[in-house]
């Protein structure tokens, strides 16, 4: 599969990067150009996603510029540009480092996605667009009852769970339908060193969709480990243009 696709693209391999869940990612060499190759593995889909992402976001949200998106042998690929700088996973535990001008400028740049406004709340088709508006809360009572869910969880938690969720359904988020990266997590951010540390780009939008910052702030904070003053720097970046209810922390909570 990847063979074929390289000589479609005319592409040589440089070297090989860790691999997500869905998806592969080689850096490879085209006409001298150095560019990352993503191969959807499933949800071809989410190529279409990245590519309208990009056309949107790539003027004021440093992220990957895509430069094509084909299909080769049944499978759907990107090339996108490559990303300067280091995982943010692999340097926030290390005490020799200050990220907090990095966590502060995160919470920045999801006051900058509230921007981008959709006509409902939901996933995204490959034109942004909604075709099955649901609300959170919908959302949430779907994903418990999906097949994958019901593998793992005993009938007896799926019931529990659906009951919390109802009891907690006033603090699910209300009438948000804007930009949500969907897999806001330190390992899709890249930051590098100038004066200060600082955010490089924010990577892998295949998840994004319409829905609150709730989403995108219960995937940041739900480490245990995360540092109290990372989360305090974070938290100052996002209520520098908004203020968060009091019942915020129990919103976020269960919106993970």
């Amino acid at each position: 599969m990847i063979q074929r696709i390289l000589s479609d693209i005319n592409a040589k391999i440089l070297h090989e990067l860790p691999q997500g869940c869905s998806n592969r990612n080689l850096p490879v060499s085209i006409n001298q150009e150095n560019r990352i190759l993503r191969i959807y593995c499933s949800n071809n889909w989410a190529a279409g996603i990245e590519q309208q992402i990009s056309n949107q976001i790539s003027s004021s949200i440093p992220s990957p510029t895509v430069y094509k998106v084909g299909k080769s042998n049944g499978y759907t690929y990107v090339l996108h540009s490559v990303e300067k700088g280091t995982p943010l996973r692999d340097l926030i535990l290390d005490p020799t480092y200050d990220l907090s001008p990095v966590l502060y400028q995160l919470g920045q740049v999801l006051n900058q996605m509230t921007q981008w406004q959709y006509e409902a709340c939901g996933k995204f088709n490959h034109q942004l667009h909604i075709p099955q508006p649901k609300s959170y809360y919908e959302q949430c009572t779907e994903l418990l009852n999906h097949l994958a869910s019901t593998k793992h969880l005993s009938k007896q938690s799926c019931k529990d769970w659906e009951k919390l969720l109802t009891s907690y359904k006033s603090l699910f988020p209300q009438n948000e339908s804007h930009l949500v990266h969907g897999d806001f997590d330190i390992s899709n951010i890249m930051v590098q060193k100038n004066t200060d540390w600082e955010l490089s780009s924010i990577l892998d939008w295949e998840f994004s969709r319409s829905g609150s910052t709730y989403q995108d702030m219960a995937n940041m904070l739900r480490y245990t480990e995360f540092p109290i003053h990372y989360r305090r720097a974070f938290l100052d970046g996002i209520c520098e243009k908004r203020i968060l209810p009091e019942s915020w922390e129990t919103s976020v909570c269960y919106t993970t």
